[in-house]
């Protein structure tokens, strides 16, 4: 699968489109570049130093969720792929904001254990 994002405004939410359309079809590798590419394009959230901008929330909202969406995506594809360093890297950062995220956690445990590193896949658990 090609990827054809640019950058304009739209380009976040293609590539998470992309690797949705991706994955179902069955390209992982397809899937992964445009969920890796979506990641490289969310900044942060929309208007950050105007949080209380009345006409940007639903948009910061959207945008959020959608940034959510993907990195949950990109670490179960790590995850499956076997790159548990990778998995770990953006599982952490999901947790940051999200650490209630079940699936997460109980890939962060899977690619600890696959590590090696036992222990931190117990402190995971708990």
């Amino acid at each position: 699968m090609e990827i054809e994002v640019g950058g304009g405004e739209d380009a976040y939410p293609l590539a998470g489109r992309q690797g949705r359309r991706a994955e179902e079809a069955g390209d992982t590798a397809g899937a992964l570049a445009a969920y890796e590419r979506a990641g490289q394009l969310y900044d942060g959230d929309f208007l950050a130093d105007d949080p209380y901008s009345p006409w940007a929330g639903e948009l910061r909202e959207t945008l959020r969720a959608q940034a959510d969406d993907v990195a949950c995506r990109l670490v179960a594809l790590y995850g499956r792929l076997g790159d548990d360093s990778s998995a770990v890297l953006v599982g952490r950062r999901v947790l940051a904001g999200d650490p209630c995220n079940e699936p997460v956690h109980r890939q962060l445990m899977t690619s600890y254990a696959r590590a090696g590193q036992r222990h931190l896949a117990l402190l995971q658990y708990q």
